[in-house]
This record gives structure tokens, C-alpha cells and sequence, in this order.
């Protein structure tokens, strides 16, 4: 309300919106006044530290996609869906590790479209009917297992096209169009590498959980019983999110489960069981096709009714690429 925030990567500075060479949305504005203040020890650094696992590398990795979210910048080269998912290996993930509340930390000073991944359709009429000329983030929350991601490739490099009942469709070009965030508690498949080089994955450790919220670790809902000063507290860590994004670009950290999970997800939670844990088949030995799939049938007899000859090779040759391993058939 008091202004704007000219932000460099070393310095922030409030500004007078007339100095502003331009206009800015009115609810783009947020509604309350800005105050620098020292931000170490609030609570939404210590959630971002724990959501990391307390791995400070993790950590780094978050506060820089959270800077590059805040930043409006875009274009077609450097422009990537952000993906929040789980650490956790489940064959039924129930969530609750804290994607939500991140995303909710940046729609306090973006303004997204949250769209319910469960439901969304890339065929219905309107797909995008809450998303606006104004929007600066599109959030896909909790999106279902083989979320088709190859059908928002051309949203990531290209931009979108907005379509509303009985309204002119709007072209909004890749520079000026809202960045885009999937929440999921399975994996997002994106094979070629036209598609990994447009997705930055975030693996979120499962500190919280059913048995330990984050009101049990702070004592309060976050932003809903915050009091001033926590606020101010929470906008200059988010600027020096946004800081950090500026000095080091988008840092990758190591995961821990990621490629397992894709894995598990590319093929089933049963081949997994027989492959990995099991050691049913091993690397460096001759397997004869027909054999290898009977057994895998044997201990699995439900899987009879969809995996085929076909398909147990396909995850076999999953396998292979997993374990990075060559793989030759004879």
C-alpha cells in the first residue's frame, strides 16, 4: 500500500508508484504496507528449513525457486514449471508435507489461479476460466498420477491463450504469461529432453506429516494468527528469496528418492517390490523374457489382467535406464 519495492540482488528499495515507468494491476497491489525488518528466526524460514529435511543444500534450492517465482521475468529459453512433490516412497501418498503452504507462502504476493488437479481436464471447454489477463501464477494442485505434462509444454514456451464463454480468446505471449506450479503426491512424467530441460522438481522431505503438523511445530497457523511484525518478518525473507534467485539463478540440489519414485510410477509399486527390493532379476545377467515374467506373475497373480509380455519389457527396460545399464535383447 505504501509504495513498491525496487529489489536488486544486493539492495531493496520502496519506491513512489508514480516513479514507477509504467502501471501495475490493482490486485496486483498487496494490501498492507511494507517495512524492512530483520527476518532471521520467522517462522516461514524455519518451514522452508524443515521442508528441506534441514539439508542446507535443499534449502538453498527452495529459497532460489521461490525467488524465481516472485520474479515477473520470463522468456521462451528460460522458463520452467515448477513441480512440488514428495520424498516419501508410497504406493498410497497421503500428503501433508507442506506443498500447499508454500504455495500459499507465494500467492500472498503473486496473484495465481489455483485449479484443482484432481478434476482438471485439458479437455473440457475453458480449461483456463479462472485464469485472468492479470494472473502471475497458475497453480495445478495435487494433480492425479500421469498427469499429462506434454499437454502444457506449449503454456511453458510459448504462452497462453485464455478462452471464456462468450468472450474474445486473449493471447498472452510467453514473456507476459503466468509462470506455472504442479503440486503432486506422485511423480510427473516428462521423458525427452525438450520436456526435463521445462520442469524444475523440488522434493519436499516429510518432516511434517498426520503425526506432526506445522501447528504443532510453531504454535500457530501460519499467516492466519500472524501478527504484524511476523509479516514483515515473512516479506524480507521472501525478498531475500527473490535475492538469492538473482545472485545464483535456480540451484539444484541433490534428491533422494526422485528417480526411485518415477520409477515406481512409470511401472508399478509390485515390479518395484520384484526388482529392487527382491533382486528378482539382476543386472549383468541373460534373462529369458517368457521365464522372468511368469515368476514376476507368480508372486503378483493380479497383475495378470494388464501386464502383458509387452509391458514387462517395456519396464524392464525402465529398469535398465534406472540403474543406468545397458540393456540388449537376442
Amino acid at each position: 500500500n505504501n509504495g513498491a519495492i525496487e529489489i536488486t540482488s544486493k539492495d531493496t528499495k520502496l519506491i513512489n508508484y508514480i516513479d514507477l515507468d509504467g502501471f501495475v494491476w490493482r490486485k496486483h497491489i498487496i494490501n498492507k504496507d511494507f517495512k524492512k525488518i530483520d527476518y532471521s528466526g520467522c517462522d516461514f524460514e524455519k518451514f522452508v528449513y524443515n521442508i528441506a529435511g534441514k539439508d542446507q543444500a535443499k534449502e538453498k534450492s527452495i529459497k532460489s525457486t521461490i525467488g524465481y517465482l516472485l520474479h515477473s521475468y520470463k522468456n521462451s529459453a528460460q522458463n520452467y514449471a515448477v513441480i512440488l512433490n514428495d520424498e516419501v516412497i508410497s504406493d498410497n501418498p497421503n500428503g501433508g508435507t507442506g506443498k500447499g503452504i508454500l504455495i500459499n507462502a507465494i500467492s500472498k504476493l503473486k496473484r495465481c489461479a489455483i485449479i484443482d488437479g484432481k478434476t482438471f481436464s485439458f479437455d473440457k471447454s475453458f480449461p483456463y476460466q479462472t485464469v485472468g489477463v492479470d494472473t502471475q501464477m497458475i497453480v495445478f494442485d495435487d494433480v492425479i498420477r500421469n498427469f499429462p505434462f506434454e499437454k502444457l509444454f506449449s503454456i511453458v514456451t510459448e504462452g497462453i491463450t485464455i478462452e471464456k464463454k462468450n468472450k474474445d480468446a486473449i493471447k498472452i505471449p510467453v514473456e507476459s504469461s503466468p509462470k506455472i506450479i504442479i503440486s503432486t503426491n506422485y511423480t510427473i512424467n516428462a521423458d525427452g529432453g525438450s520436456y526435463q530441460r521445462r520442469i524444475f522438481e523440488i522434493e519436499m522431505s516429510d518432516y511434517f506429516g498426520v503425526n506432526h503438523t506445522p501447528q504443532d511445530q510453531f504454535g500457530n497457523l501460519l499467516y492466519d494468527e500472524w501478527n504484524r511484525i511476523e509479516w514483515n518478518r515473512f516479506d524480507k525473507f521472501m525478498i531475500n528469496c527473490l535475492q538469492f534467485y538473482l545472485q545464483n539463478g535456480l540451484v539444484k540440489s541433490k534428491t533422494n528418492n526422485l528417480e526411485l519414485r518415477k520409477f515406481i510410477n512409470e511401472t508399478s509399486q509390485e515390479f518395484y517390490e520384484f526388482t529392487i527390493i527382491d533382486k528378482l532379476i539382476k543386472r549383468g545377467e541373460r534373462i529369458i523374457k517368457k521365464d522372468a515374467l511368469e515368476s514376476f506373475l507368480e508372486i503378483n497373480p493380479d497383475s495378470r489382467k494388464y501386464v502383458t509380455a509387452r509391458t514387462f519389457v517395456k519396464w524392464v527396460k525402465k529398469y535398465a535406464d534406472f540403474l543406468n545399464a545397458p540393456f540388449s535383447e537376442g
